[in-house]
């Protein structure tokens, strides 16, 4: 009968290290199985509410608010863009039609959010 090989205790014994090291844990921002936090909370009752976001530069954009992200950048559908809120507000000039937009946090200047829920439409 053969012996077995020769092992380099070193490699052998990393090795052995290696196997006893646990799996890391998972880096995805998504944690489903954790507690619901009361920040997630809140800012899932502002899903499907209509977003009045008046930017830097006086633009108002006006959408339904679809989702936020770890870096705040804020998420419009069906999104309406008005030049200042002056125009907004007079309804004189026809909005620009601008669909899904995001929005960073570091452009913001004011957000106001319309309490009733925006009606999806069923196809």
């Amino acid at each position: 009968m053969e012996s077995p090989p020769e092992v380099d205790a070193e490699v052998d014994e990393t090795r052995r290290i290696d196997h006893k090291q646990k799996e890391p844990a998972s880096t995805s921002p998504f944690n489903f199985s954790a507690a619901t936090s009361p920040g997630r909370t809140e800012i899932q009752k502002l899903f499907n509410k209509e977003f009045k976001l008046i930017l830097k530069d006086d633009r108002v954009v006006i959408g339904t608010f679809f989702c936020t992200d770890k870096d705040a950048n804020i998420v419009l559908g069906g999104a309406r863009e008005y030049e200042n809120d002056a125009e907004f507000t007079s309804r004189k000039k026809e909005p620009r039609f601008v669909g899904l937009v995001m929005v960073n946090i570091k452009n913001l200047k004011a957000l106001f959010v319309d309490t009733k829920e925006v009606q999806t439409p069923t196809y």
